[in-house]
């Protein structure tokens, strides 16, 4: 699921999801000059503060391990897909 910033730019800030295997919650971020990746961090608990460079707002995610039962994850999928 992309993480994007609320502005009228709407840049990615990072990707987040959980992990296929393990059922982690997770975030993961790059920072990239050019086209080249210069630091990469995933992040799997506590809190995360994103800037956006367009806009200059923080952006705050709570990572929080809650167990989703199958329903809510069919659901969630849904809503990740839709428009």
């Amino acid at each position: 699921m992309d993480i994007r910033c609320v502005c009228s730019r709407k840049p990615l800030l990072a990707i987040g999801g959980r992990d296929s295997e393990t059922g982690e919650p997770f975030v993961h971020l790059r920072a990239v000059k050019g086209d080249r990746i210069v630091a990469e961090m995933i992040a799997t608990s506590g809190t995360v503060r994103l800037h956006c460079r367009e806009c200059l707002r923080w952006a705050v995610i709570e990572i929080q391990n809650v167990r989703v039962d199958q329903e809510a994850a069919r659901n969630l999928a849904v809503m990740m897909d839709g428009p």
